[in-house]
């Protein structure tokens, strides 16, 4: 099967972000801060801490928050040339995937991938916990198509996960 696509740059920023977001130690990184702020408005009502250490605290939320949400994900979009890419054609069959731009066409196989994970707005195929290769899932032509992807994807990944 064949299909090809372009990149919209705010889906694959918000893709990005849910990235950033779901990662594991970005959560431990937000249940921490949340941890924190309470202990020091705890410590700080109870006359421990000055007012200080709860607003420095909730300046570091913020900062983790913007972060995540606005730098990351525009650092990254910005650094893969990939995203920018007049048009890409994907053929993909039991074999594994072939990548295609302007520049050329890249073989890769399904056992290059360690995990796949959907969303309602792409297809996020992992090589490692950092890198992955994003599928709009709007690319397909009809849901039968889309269907018909996420069957071979569950049929190579026993850790298909759907968000």
């Amino acid at each position: 099967m064949e299909i090809s696509f372009r990149y919209d740059k705010t889906a694959v920023i918000n893709a990005l972000r849910f990235h950033f977001l779901h990662r594991p130690e970005t959560k431990v990184l937000r249940i921490l801060f949340v941890v924190l702020f309470l202990l020091g408005l705890w410590g700080y009502m109870k006359g421990f801490f000055p007012y200080s250490v709860v607003v420095v605290i909730f300046i570091g939320i913020i900062l983790l928050t913007l972060v995540l949400y606005y730098v990351l994900p525009s650092v990254v979009y910005n650094k893969a040339r990939t995203f920018r890419e007049p048009s890409i054609t994907l053929q993909y069959n039991d074999g594994g995937l072939s990548i295609g731009t302007h520049v050329g066409a890249h073989h890769v196989s399904w056992q290059s991938f360690s995990r796949v994970l959907e969303t309602n707005d792409f297809y996020y195929l992992y090589r490692n916990s950092n890198t992955f290769f994003l599928i709009p899932s709007n690319a397909f032509e009809n849901d039968a198509a889309k269907d018909d992807f996420s069957e071979l994807l569950h049929r190579h990944f026993s850790n298909y996960a759907v968000r």
